[in-house]
């Protein structure tokens, strides 16, 4: 009886599946593995959040010491923006693209966190601190939240550094966008007068405060740095994604002569750094008009009622005058 003829039903099953595995083996290329499947895996689920909330950005501002200075925004489509200025890795304007499951993500914390409802600006009152701003549309309105010094709640820090965590996903184009030595493209120019018109409707009451807050920092940027055109084009589509929101009026705020000679003036300083005088500090030019509204327009239900008369005399009589010498 042949050796082949005492193995058992289970032995040759055994036998088989050496002798198939044997040929498989031997048919690949010595020291190579198999190829593996050329199958697709399927993208990972992009939130549904991501449709309310078409847009974020991230402005981080210098400080006394190494702050990172730059401008991250990224859209729903994944498509994504960087400026890079100082204190950073990536020096330059870049354009690239974000994973949109991740930028869903940050959608998602946008909504579940109540982001749009939290405060305007959150300080320590300490000076010289780094300063993060966070800008987001959220069912077609723009919110802006200025965190100094890191005095903003949780989920304020917890986006800021999920949005600086996406950069090293995003792939970035390899050559930045070609810079001009001053900022004169129709496209700058767009920019500064869309900003300029933003702050001076904040300045009356007429806006709302977060397309100046956000934007009128990255003017005074571009006024004083080499900048690409397309810098400039994809601020003006950023600015344009949502219009200013109505604010209350100074004439239903009901300031004093004061206060309002205070502001007008304010506003032509402003305004004139942000459109004409592209050399002027415009950040600066603007900063003292804009700590004034944040004093004036930050809560403007407490400028009404009794209390708030008396809050706008006191404003009148002693801030605005103080101002205006």
């Amino acid at each position: 009886m042949s050796s082949s003829a005492r193995l058992g039903p289970r032995a040759l099953v055994a036998a088989a599946a050496t002798l198939l595995a044997l040929t498989c083996t031997s048919s690949a290329p010595s020291g190579r593995p198999a190829p593996a499947s050329t199958e697709a895996s399927p993208p990972p689920p992009v939130a549904p959040e991501l449709a309310r909330v078409p847009e974020l950005a991230l402005v981080r501002s210098p400080c006394n010491g190494t702050c990172p200075m730059d401008l991250l925004i990224v859209r729903a489509d994944g498509s994504a923006l960087y400026w890079g200025l100082e204190h950073v890795e990536r020096v330059g304007a870049y354009t690239g693209w974000a994973p949109r499951h991740l930028v869903g993500t940050l959608a998602a914390r946008v909504v579940e966190d109540e982001l749009a409802t939290l405060d305007l600006i959150y300080d320590s009152r300490r000076t010289h601190g780094p300063i993060d701003t966070l800008g987001l549309v959220l069912d077609g309105e723009r919110h802006v939240i200025k965190n100094r010094d890191r005095a903003a709640p949780e989920p304020v820090a917890s986006l800021t550094e999920a949005l600086v965590g996406l950069l090293a996903g995003v792939r970035w184009d390899p050559e930045p966008l070609a810079e001009l030595e001053r900022p004169d493209a129709p496209a700058c120019a767009r920019l500064r007068e869309r900003v300029a018109d933003a702050c001076t409707g904040y300045a009356t009451g007429d806006y709302g405060p977060a397309h100046c807050l956000l934007y009128a920092p990255l003017v005074d940027r571009v006024n004083h740095n080499p900048v690409a055109p397309e810098l400039c084009e994809a601020l003006v589509d950023s600015y344009d994604l949502s219009p200013p929101t109505p604010g209350a009026g100074v004439g239903a705020l009901g300031f004093g002569p004061q206060c309002r000679r205070f502001i007008e003036s304010a506003i032509a300083r402003c305004r004139g750094a942000l459109l004409d005088e592209p050399l002027v500090d415009s950040d600066r030019a603007c900063a003292r008009l804009l700590t004034t509204m944040d004093l004036l327009f930050y809560k403007p239900e407490q400028l009404r009622g009794e209390d708030g008369e008396q809050l706008l005399r006191i404003s009148d009589d002693y801030f605005c005058t103080r101002w205006n010498r």
